[in-house]
């Protein structure tokens, strides 16, 4: 499609919806050899340890246990306790969420979300919990933290564990605190599309020493000795060379989350004072890295749907993401078996959110020129939209 705003597009090149920050293999290549050299590559060899360490350290927590990816670290904690019955959940948030409460044989109950933060509205947690609730899992959403306190409150009171699924939310804090310490256990990923990023792997998070004893054993196929296992468990294990590249990310991950930050402000500056745009909120006292730069639109005011301006950055050379959407409830799998269930809020963010590029070595020039172009498609918004209706359909 040719540019929508001019004769020639925002950028020369695309500017994807990720753009991964990764360490020069020269930092971690000497370790690596003596890795290869050695032949201990996995198996909590000495690089896996030391960074788990590091990360228990970082996020100040006693027990942090690293995993091949985050998925596996999730349904591992789902799994440690033997919860049996119902879990409430969240339907915005990426599909594995959910997905690893239906490999432990548990019914996911969703509830609703808020409306400025995206994160699982606690109310709604609590109008959902019944009889058959064994737990709930909550998952904070591009990093933002839920409201941990009020969710903490409604599990003590209702005598059921709490849970974060916490995959983007790896250096974020919650009223001053790192996440990794809330509920009965966190899990991160650090996927390399995730602002922290071993190209894969996860860990799990706990200040409980049995439930990470138990972790450990169910990473490492329930053995409890060389050949004996105590349980059934799954290969979980991350490798050495993710390690390393986890420990040379961490070397520099407060520098990256500031620059994020000084990212961010300029974009809600930018994107707060165009009309019909909402930017998803982060509530005082908590810092999201932002996965990604979310803003909800408002189509009557802003005169485009959240997908004409999908399309429409596309020829810009600006990748933004519609994420979420179908949110989880509405996916094929979960209608088919849980039927019909009415979320408002959710449906709505789910419609109209549109996540834009936030990079960890993004330049206050592109955040000028990605806003420059929203700006000027709100300004031109029913030209824009005669040229994506006469413009040939796509691939």
């Amino acid at each position: 499609m040719p540019a929508i705003l001019g004769s020639r597009p925002a950028f020369d090149e695309v500017r994807n919806i990720v753009r991964p920050v990764l360490p020069e293999l020269s930092t971690f290549e000497a370790d690596f050899r003596t890795a290869l050299r050695s032949g201990q590559v996995t198996n909590n060899s000495r690089f896996v340890v030391e960074f788990e360490q590091r990360m228990a350290a970082y996020l100040g927590v006693p027990h942090a246990l690293a995993f091949c990816n985050g998925e596996a670290a999730l349904t591992i904690m789902l799994n440690v306790n033997g919860l049996e019955g119902e879990i409430v959940v969240p339907s915005y948030t990426f599909s594995g969420t959910v997905h690893a409460a239906i490999w432990n044989n548990l019914t996911p109950v969703f509830a609703d979300i808020d409306r400025r933060t995206f994160t699982i509205d606690p109310a709604s947690v609590e109008a959902r919990i019944g009889p058959k609730t064994a737990a709930i899992l909550a998952a904070p959403v591009y990093g933002n933290a839920c409201d941990n306190d009020a969710l903490q409150a409604i599990a003590d009171r209702r005598g059921i564990p709490l849970y974060y699924d916490s995959a983007s939310g790896f250096g974020c804090t919650y009223r001053g605190r790192r996440l990794g310490g809330f509920g009965r256990a966190e899990i991160f990923s650090f996927h390399a599309t995730k602002v922290f990023a071993t190209m894969e792997g996860g860990a799990l998070t706990t200040v409980d020493p049995a439930f990470a004893e138990k972790v450990r054993q169910l990473r490492s196929f329930g053995q409890a000795g060389l050949v004996d296992c105590a349980t059934a468990g799954i290969n979980g294990k991350m490798m050495e060379v993710a390690a390393l590249v986890g420990m040379r990310m961490l070397d520099t991950f407060d520098d990256v989350i500031a620059h994020r930050l000084s990212i961010a402000d300029e974009y809600v500056r930018r994107l707060s004072v165009i009309p019909g745009l909402t930017v998803q909120q982060v509530p005082a006292g908590n810092l999201s890295t932002r996965l990604y730069m979310a803003i909800v639109v408002n189509r009557e005011v802003f005169g485009l749907t959240a997908d004409e301006i999908v399309e429409a950055l596309r020829a810009e050379n600006i990748v933004g993401r519609r994420f979420l959407d179908p949110p989880v409830h509405r996916m094929s799998y979960y209608r088919q078996r849980f039927g019909e269930v009415s979320l408002p809020v959710t449906e709505f963010i789910a419609a109209n959110a549109v996540a834009l590029p936030l990079y960890s070595d993004m330049t206050m020039d592109e955040v000028a020129r990605i806003t420059a172009a929203v700006r000027q498609l709100q300004g031109a918004a029913p030209e824009v939209r005669a040229r994506l209706s006469s413009a040939p359909a796509t691939a």
